[in-house]
């Protein structure tokens, strides 16, 4: 996990927690403490949306890594490159 998704559970668990716990905890003005429950709630909602979204990528990488093959630029005719392919990489192309 990289930093960004750190940071990300960070905001989602302790500052928008923090946020919204200070709103209910301390006697503050009304709009003070609208405020501080909307950020926090989006501060809460935003980055675990993105923290979601920012595994599903690299899940969906990771699944896809053994599928992806770098190939050389050939200038070869179709039938030429199926050969290549064929011989080289184990590939079978299809139409």
């Amino acid at each position: 996990m990289n930093l960004k998704q750190v940071i990300r559970l960070i905001d989602v668990f302790y500052i928008g927690v923090i946020l919204i716990w200070i709103a209910f905890r301390f006697d503050l003005p009304v709009a003070v403490k609208v405020q501080l429950v909307i950020l926090g709630g989006a501060t809460i909602i935003y980055n675990g949306y993105n923290w979601v979204k920012e595994r599903q990528k690299e899940n969906l990488i990771k699944r896809n890594e053994h599928r992806i093959v770098h190939l050389p630029d050939l200038n070869v005719q179709e039938g030429s490159l199926r050969k290549i392919l064929n011989e080289n990489y184990n590939i079978k192309l299809t139409y």
